[in-house]
């Protein structure tokens, strides 16, 4: 029994070890590396794990249909600042304050930002008419590092995936 209340203890203390949420601070010094080498933008996007507009904006941005238009221009990131089974990252909530200035509080938020850590544009929630798709694209197009036609192509190939979403 004593061995049997060790093993379980052990396995406990190994997977709360392993599955630690890595703090904002960790994710934003990875991304700004990564885009000062690739010398790329970020694409910041706050989530949360029970929103269903968050995973279908990242899944949308994630599609591999769309993937090099993303894969050239940004480094993906996401930092989730709340969460109710402790999965939120450390300083999200902060950081995602700085970054709002006065804007409002809504989730999905997307962020632009350079390799520097300055603010470029956002865009806030989930793209559901066309007008809103139209925002959207428009934000990313302006940080694109693609030429026009690939640009157009591969928004218009994103643009048809939030379409289908709504």
């Amino acid at each position: 029994m004593v061995r049997y209340i060790s093993l379980l203890l052990f396995i406990g203390l190994a997977w709360g070890q392993t599955n630690q949420v890595p703090s904002t601070q960790v994710v934003m010094d990875s991304a700004f590396e990564t885009a000062k080498n690739e010398n790329k933008h970020i694409l910041l996007i706050f989530h949360t794990n029970w929103c269903d507009f968050c995973k279908m904006l990242i899944e949308g941005f994630n599609n591999k249909d769309s993937e090099p238009f993303f894969k050239e221009s940004y480094i993906i990131t996401t930092l989730n600042p709340l969460d109710k089974n402790h999965l939120a990252n450390d300083g999200a909530m902060e950081y995602y304050g700085e970054l709002l200035e006065n804007d409002k509080v809504g989730w999905p938020s997307t962020f632009i930002i350079d390799k520097n850590g300055n603010k470029l544009d956002k865009y806030y929630g989930f793209p559901t008419s066309d007008n809103a798709i139209d925002s959207l694209l428009t934000v990313l197009n302006n940080f694109s590092q693609l030429d026009k036609e690939q640009n157009d192509l591969y928004l218009d190939i994103l643009a048809e995936y939030f379409k289908n979403m709504n």
